[in-house]
């Protein structure tokens, strides 16, 4: 058990001294898994057909994978946000779904999103997919991580994705019974803390957005 929490302890040092460096954008296709835990790397891909035409308008679509509706909210929101510095015009959520209840369509099936680009004249979707979002916590140390995609498309046709994994950790290595209880009282206070996760979103999101071209 105590080896166990020591490990967790010099993780933790380890994300956050990687944590305080550079955000490096890579090649989607050269993405290493592990690397990306380590380092906060963008692994991006830009098609060819980005530009033929540039994309003058974007929908922020329903978040796809599996995570609670707060998160799922917040990275909607903060999707809109990012992508109205790079989109002339950007369609978010509420106006969205506002659109899909007076047209009764579903967004999942592609006859649907067809009318839709259609009835409010903006053929570009931008989604986001969460393939992984957890908390780690172990007495002296916790973690909370996010890895995010972000795609954008015209007619089902690929223009440009992202992904990225941010994380925060706190906590420590308990050195010393004084050390100890300050240790715990980190690690304690961020697994507690119910709008760190939502702080995570907007990093993450920021990141990724960042290696979007800008279209206006």
């Amino acid at each position: 058990m105590r080896k166990g929490v020591v490990l967790s302890s010099l993780l933790c040092i380890l994300v956050t001294l990687t944590a305080c460096g550079p955000t490096r954008y890579t090649d989607y296709q050269a993405r290493d898994e592990d690397a990306a835990l380590l380092s906060r790397d963008v692994s991006v891909h830009l098609a060819t057909g980005f530009y033929r035409p540039p994309p003058t308008c974007a929908v922020v679509m329903p978040v796809a994978g599996s995570g609670t509706e707060r998160l799922r909210r917040a990275i909607e929101e903060s999707l809109h946000r990012h992508l109205v510095t790079k989109v002339n015009r950007v369609v978010g959520p509420v106006d969205r779904r506002r659109q899909e209840r007076k047209l009764l369509v579903d967004l999942k099936h592609a006859d649907d999103r067809a009318l839709f680009v259609r009835q409010i004249r903006c053929s570009v979707l931008v989604e986001a997919k969460i393939w992984q979002s957890n908390e780690d916590f172990a007495l002296v140390w916790s973690r909370k991580k996010l890895d995010l995609e972000i795609i954008m498309v015209r007619d089902e046709a690929l223009l440009w994705k992202a992904r990225h994994t941010a994380d925060r950790a706190d906590g420590g290595l308990p050195l010393s019974p004084i050390s100890a209880p300050f240790a715990v009282a980190k690690a304690s206070r961020l697994h507690g803390d119910s709008d760190a996760m939502i702080s995570l979103v907007d990093d993450a999101v920021r990141r990724i957005v960042a290696s979007l071209p800008d279209t206006r």
